[in-house]
């Protein structure tokens, strides 16, 4: 199997160097009229190019949240078809659902590159606004250019590079003790040479109110409401670029050096129901990115190369022996283990990644177009823990855990202009081979898998005027199992190292209508798929399984209005129905018995609404905007519906949460005030497994651009 992973290594020998998207044009994924747009992107939609392609893809202009106390995910959350869950506040773990395609089945990048490389302190509930031009939302087929083993639909940040000299610092103060700063700017000279820093830092305590129970002096659970005592979090990353652009051997050359760390409590178990006060878990991250692009070297031809190196050492702390109640008294101490393990934990993990990248699109004219992707990456981690060794006699963290994939893909777009019809097929191969171990009866037992498989899709979009857009698209997608999934997160969640690749047979048709007043969108979609890995939630730990199959039907819809001059109305909703179609020709999967069941713990039905008003510039050049929107979710089983009484069914109930905000720009300083209540009527609001999420919280932000 070695073998195949050759094939990425020759290549980057034949090539001098690597690339990304070019700067100073505007990103195209797959299309033929490429190099019209570097001709009238001047003047044109800067998205608009994006939104017209075949595939189905929303694109969101985050530009109007950089004032805002906004990270990705929530931008994220406020667009059809997309629901956001996150494990708590600043810096919990967040799962995106994407048309019932759900958690690590979406894909996530940053400017082409998978965000899960970039290292943890860059997730999607880490990532302030500020530093994010736009995001492109896929949904169904994924476009070529990005090289994913995506199961229906992947997130594409792409970089803030919108004025060659520029300086943008900002600070927020948030309810819970959360602090957020950010100082980001570029600066370019002779047209030739640029630095740019991009910076940020997150801290939160999390210590909003909960309901939950504690023993009395009998030991009988009273209900209480008391404060989070053990959820602190620090996020911190610092970039660092320098290069050349403008040149005849490449539009692009540099050199990125980043860093960054995470600091984090853990406040309790995945379902909430056992607190911790003393578990931890740190990281550091070091790396190196290159970055190559050219639009001359070969005739016609757009080259790009990324390639890059990560070097991570984290650290999972669980080492006491008290046992806390939830207003973080200790209630006993223990005689053994930890607060989530049987054995007490001090890990120290070491983690090394290698990605490369390359990517070459042809287009002689607007009618035809090729697009060539080969990723390859490498994941290794090995670590050591003195009281696994006293445990289990050994060091069994010292068995290396690799993970190697190789993802590659041939997109062709043609225009049929007589119909106005334009068509993208393309094909993807993946591979992987991944190696760790399971522990049987205490004793390391080596696991290895190898497996390669097929994709291919087939995009359509037809105009037949110019307001009116319709689109139609299959996939047969593959999702390879991550590194997590595989091998656990030493924490939490358990390894399983025999975990299969998911597979889905993806439709999607939409149609769109656009006009300078009003716009709307529909879309309809269908998901099949066949080994799909979900996480099965235990009391104290969890483990990535594969359900055989599951069936997913749907439709979203989308409407924007813009009444009168300076005000703007948006409304979407989404129903997704998620059923288990693994059955009695499975006798042996216990799933079997929950034929056509709606998978639990998901919400199925859901939707957002917002309006804003912007106000027109007063004398001094001064902009006042204000803005309301409220997110709706009806309530869901936790469990399986078929299973209990369903009087006495654990329910996630319906939700509806109201956010306000308003902003003032004062023109002659160049600052922006905002400030903002999340939460307005403090409802009680729930998400992953039940876990209860911040009340009433108020946020104020100071921005101050230069350019």
């Amino acid at each position: 199997m070695h073998k195949y992973f050759s094939i990425p290594i020759l290549l980057i020998s034949s090539i001098p160097v690597l690339a990304q998207v070019k700067d100073t044009l505007p990103v195209v994924t797959d299309t033929a009229a490429a190099k019209q747009l570097r001709t009238v992107t001047v003047t044109a939609d800067r998205l608009g190019h994006i939104r017209q392609q075949p595939l189905s893809v929303s694109v969101i202009d985050v530009k109007k949240f950089h004032t805002r106390s906004t990270n990705a995910v929530d931008i994220l959350g406020t667009v059809s078809g997309v629901r956001v869950r996150q494990q708590g506040g600043l810096g919990s773990n967040s799962n995106i659902s994407l048309n019932g395609i759900a958690g690590k089945q979406v894909r996530y990048f940053l400017d082409g590159i998978p965000l899960e490389f970039m290292g943890s302190a860059l997730a999607m509930n880490n990532i302030p606004s500020v530093i994010i031009d736009r995001m492109e939302v896929y949904k169904g087929v994924v476009p070529v250019s990005l090289g994913a083993d995506a199961l229906g639909g992947a997130v594409q940040l792409v970089s803030r590079r919108d004025y060659p000299n520029y300086l943008d610092a900002s600070y927020q103060l948030g309810s819970f003790h959360t602090h957020k700063a950010g100082i980001n700017g570029r600066h370019t000279w002779n047209d030739k040479y640029f630095v740019s820093l991009s910076s940020f830092y997150n801290f939160s305590k999390n210590d909003y109110k909960i309901d939950v129970e504690i023993p009395n002096q009998y030991g009988n659970p009273v209900g209480a409401r008391v404060k989070r005592f053990h959820d602190d979090f620090n996020s911190f990353r610092a970039n660092a670029e320098v290069g050349i652009i403008k040149q005849r051997w490449a539009d692009l050359f540099s050199i990125t050096l980043n860093t960054a760390s995470v600091d984090k409590d853990v406040q309790h178990n995945l379902i909430m129901t056992q607190p911790y006060g003393a578990a931890q878990i740190k990281s550091d991250n070091k790396a190196v990115h290159l970055k190559w692009i050219s639009d001359s070297l070969v005739k016609h031809t757009r080259l790009n190369f990324f390639a890059g190196y990560n070097d991570e050492r984290s650290q999972v702390i669980d080492t006491t022996l008290n046992a806390y109640t939830w207003d973080g008294k200790i209630a006993n101490r223990r005689s053994y283990g930890g607060e989530f393990s049987t054995i007490q934990t001090n890990l120290k993990l070491h983690t090394r990644q290698f990605l490369s990248r390359f990517n070459a699109s042809y287009s002689k004219d607007h009618i035809n177009s090729l697009n060539l992707n080969i990723v390859y990456g490498y994941f290794t981690r090995n670590g050591k823990d003195d009281y696994a060794v006293d445990y289990y006699g050994e060091n069994i963290y010292a068995n290396a855990t690799t993970l190697k994939k190789l993802t590659a893909g041939l997109g062709y777009e043609r225009f049929f202009q007589t119909l106005n019809l334009t068509a993208i097929s393309s094909a993807k191969f993946f591979l992987f081979d991944a190696g760790g171990y399971s522990l049987v009866n205490n004793s390391v037992m080596p696991t290895n898998q190898s497996r390669n498989r097929f994709g291919f899709s087939e995009a359509l979009k037809w105009q037949p005027i110019a307001p009116l857009i319709v689109k139609a698209s299959y996939e047969y997608a593959t999702r390879i199992p991550d590194a997590e999934e595989l091998f656990g997160d030493f924490s939490l969640i358990k390894q399983n190292a025999t975990l299969k690749p998911e597979t889905s047979h993806n439709l999607n048709l939409g149609v769109s209508y656009n006009k300078p007043v009003w716009s709307g969108e529909l879309n309809a979609f269908y998901r099949r798929t066949d080994d799909i890995i979900y996480l099965q939630i235990a009391q104290y730990t969890a483990q990535y399984q594969n359900l055989l199959k599951s069936a997913i039907a749907g439709l979203e819809a989308s409407f924007l209005v813009r009444p009168a001059e300076g005000w703007a109305v948006t409304v979407n909703g989404t129903y997704q129905d998620i059923r288990n179609k693994t059955g009695a020709q499975y006798p042996s999967s216990p799933e079997s018995k929950y034929y056509n069941d709606r998978l639990p713990n998901i919400p199925y039905l859901f939707g957002n609404a917002e309006i804003n008003w912007r106000a027109k510039a007063d004398k001094y050049n001064n902009i006042f905007q204000c803005w309301a929107n409220g997110s709706y979710v009806h309530e869901f089983y936790l469990y399986w519906a078929s299973d209990g009484n369903p009087d006495l069914k654990a329910t996630i109930p319906s939700q509806y949460l109201q956010y306000m905000g308003a902003s003032y720009v004062v023109s002659k300083i160049k600052t922006t005030v905002t400030g903002e209540i999340h939460n307005l009527f403090d409802e009680k609001a729930f998400d992953n497994f039940n876990v209860q999420r911040p009340g009433r919280s108020f946020h104020i932000k100071l921005n101050f651009l230069i350019r």
